[in-house]
């Protein structure tokens, strides 16, 4: 009877020591999501474009010169159609530097990472900047609407790097957070109920890619990664005016904005 008192104390000891160790919520971390397969998927979609653009990026190899045999027996190149006007002259230079600067600011990055715990939310952006090159549908042929796309993931980037770069230099944490409060105003006052919603730019126009605050206004606060968004309110099924935001490129870590109630 004593030994079946025993077992039945110990089994209920180390039984609630198992649930208490895997019932507890996770934090912060890379859950699910590998770091350097999100920096490495992100940087081979920014080099994707070099090959169109003669962009010379760091950690690539630049091409050697043709000897003059090679030059002979290398065909010429096939004549662009009336469309393919893109990437040739003064915008072929300029995707060449976002280029290069994407793969420099996604380098550097990657770098700081490797001694740090990066938020899934902020790898989650960086996904996000993959997806968006990824919707670019000829490489070799690239649109002013594709080159759109690529400088919204160069201007991305460029915050993500000031952010970096300028909590690094306070000994903070480069990949930390910024607490976004956001107060809903009409008229000059505030108005309180408003659901805020906010969308990564580039990500507008796709229904599935915004996401709320966790509370309504006003005021209500969210910590988002550094990167430009678009904030908006919504109340009684009515929409008000999306609002350009940019956080993180002056390295704090709050910010403050009013956007109007609908």
């Amino acid at each position: 009877m004593k030994l079946m008192l025993v077992i039945s104390v110990l089994i209920i000891i180390f039984g609630s020591h198992y649930v208490n160790a895997y019932s507890q919520e996770p934090g912060p971390l890379n859950a699910g999501i590998d770091k350097d397969t999100v920096f490495a998927a992100l940087q081979s979609k920014i080099l994707s474009l070099n090959r169109n653009t003669g962009a010379a990026t760091s950690g690539t190899p630049t091409a050697r010169a043709q000897t003059n045999e090679e030059r002979r027996s290398t065909p010429l190149p096939k004549q662009p159609n009336k469309q393919q006007t893109a990437t040739t002259g003064q915008d072929g230079q300029r995707v060449s530097k976002l280029v290069e600067e994407s793969n420099r600011l996604v380098t550097y990055l990657k770098d700081l990472s490797k001694t740090r715990t990066v938020p899934t939310i902020y790898l989650e952006n960086l996904q996000l900047n993959a997806a968006l090159l990824d919707t670019i549908q000829d490489p070799d042929n690239l649109q002013e609407s594709d080159i759109v796309l690529i400088e919204t993931v160069a201007s991305d980037l460029r915050v993500k790097g000031q952010f970096a770069d300028s909590r690094a230099k306070l000994g903070g944490d480069p990949f930390g957070l910024i607490n976004i409060k956001v107060y809903t105003k009409k008229d000059g006052n505030e108005v309180s109920g408003c659901d805020v919603w906010y969308v990564p730019a580039g990500w507008a126009d796709d229904p599935s890619k915004p996401k709320s605050f966790d509370r309504q206004s006003s005021p209500t606060d969210k910590s988002l990664p550094p990167s430009n968004y678009l904030v908006w309110a919504r109340k009684d099924r009515k929409t008000g005016e999306k609002k350009p935001v940019t956080v993180g490129d002056d390295g704090k870590t709050e910010r403050e904005i009013d956007i109007l109630a609908p």
